[in-house]
């Protein structure tokens, strides 16, 4: 028996071939090594393909060109980067070293990349050597559609990290206070700096905490109430309770969310003063709308970009423009084509852009004027 140390395992040979396979003819031995692997390849000495046989169909079809292989040198077949693989596969079979399995890619006509596993073993004295190749293509699709998912798990974490720190920029930026609480235990999951301030607890006590243990004990069982209707019903919940510090009450508005298989309140914390604050603002508008409404002036309230937010009717009738519209629009055109013909100068545009800008900003302002005329007595 001949045994032979691999790289990676133990190789075991025939014990008697001469007895066992008997006097086999080369019609056999072809038929015998064409059946042992998907493609095989008879080369000799230096390299060139004197014979082929094919057991896969389609691997066949993938390499068309493969029927002209014969007489043409097995690195004009391959991809340059398996050149080097196809010399050392040479010269192992010429030393009659152990069989090493080596992948090499052929070159289709369209310009895919066909992946065989080849080993070589040399056969007769001549130097020929014959390459028995095992089709790599349904694994190399599978270990394609495998990176894509990883690329995807890997994009899909990204836009998750993305959407994190969104959602944590705008839950500490926002002025309302707000908490995320677990509906089932009523633990505090999350705090934003607003709900701190109000309930006047700093973050690391307050997240991971009983909710219940900032208010009051008079509003703790409607608290727990609130949240298991909530459970049953869905539907979001108002209540009034007393914070536990300072006797002062505060609003509660919950919605209820899944998230990560379990049910989260988000809870909306709202002061009286607050909410004062914002009534105030609203009379405010009001009353000014009312003003503009019964003024007998000609009063006009912009934004900073020139668009009427209110304004008076005397003010409509004078300017001729729409309660909602631009104020300064007709007025600022002329002024605006000016400043894209300084701008186009300064950053070294070319001389035509400039001369539009300037011609623009002629015809507004004739426009303007000649608006200004009609409009005398």
């Amino acid at each position: 028996m001949s045994v032979h140390w691999g790289a990676s395992a133990l190789v075991k040979t025939f014990v008697s071939p001469h007895t066992s396979l008997g006097d086999l003819d080369a019609a056999s031995a072809a038929h015998l090594i064409g059946a042992a692997s998907d493609i095989t390849l008879v080369l000799d000495g230096a390299g060139v393909i004197r014979d082929m046989a094919f057991q896969s169909g389609q691997l066949m079809d993938d390499l068309p060109d493969s029927a002209n292989w014969v007489g043409r040198p097995i690195e004009a077949t391959v991809a340059p980067d398996s050149r080097a693989k196809i010399a050392a596969l040479m010269q192992d079979a010429a030393a009659k070293a152990e069989p090493r399995w080596r992948q090499v890619n052929h070159l289709a006509p369209d310009g895919r990349s066909v992946p065989v596993l080849y080993c070589g073993v040399q056969a007769g004295g001549d130097g020929r050597v014959v390459a028995f190749g095992r089709d790599l293509r349904a694994m190399s699709a599978l270990q394609q559609r495998l990176m894509n998912a990883q690329q995807g798990m890997e994009r899909d974490y990204a836009r998750l990290r993305e959407f994190e720190s969104r959602y944590r920029h705008l839950f500490s930026a926002t002025t309302e206070s707000l908490l995320v609480v677990d509906a089932q235990t009523l633990r505090v999951l999350d705090a934003n700096p607003a709900a701190c301030s109000l309930l006047g607890v700093s973050s690391p006590k307050l997240v991971g905490g009983a909710l219940t243990s900032v208010f009051h004990a008079r509003a703790q069982t409607a608290i727990e109430v609130m949240a298991a209707e909530m459970l049953r019903g869905g539907q979001p919940g108002h209540l009034r309770a007393e914070l536990l510090t300072g006797a002062k009450r505060v609003l509660l508005t919950a919605s209820l969310f899944r998230q990560d298989g379990a049910f989260v309140l988000l809870l909306r914390l709202e002061a009286p003063d607050e909410r004062a604050g914002r009534n105030a603002h609203t009379q405010a508008s009001d009353h000014w709308a009312q003003y503009c409404a019964q003024a007998p002036d000609a009063v006009v309230l912009t934004d900073m970009a020139g668009r009427s937010c209110r304004q008076t009717q005397p003010a409509s009738n004078s300017f001729r423009c729409p309660p909602s519209g631009r104020f300064a629009e007709k007025r600022s055109a002329a002024g605006l084509e000016l400043v894209l013909a300084l701008r186009a100068a300064l950053t070294n545009a070319s001389w035509p852009l400039i001369a539009l800008a300037l011609a623009a900003s002629g015809v507004a302002h004739a426009i303007d004027l000649r608006m200004r005329l009609r409009r005398r007595p």
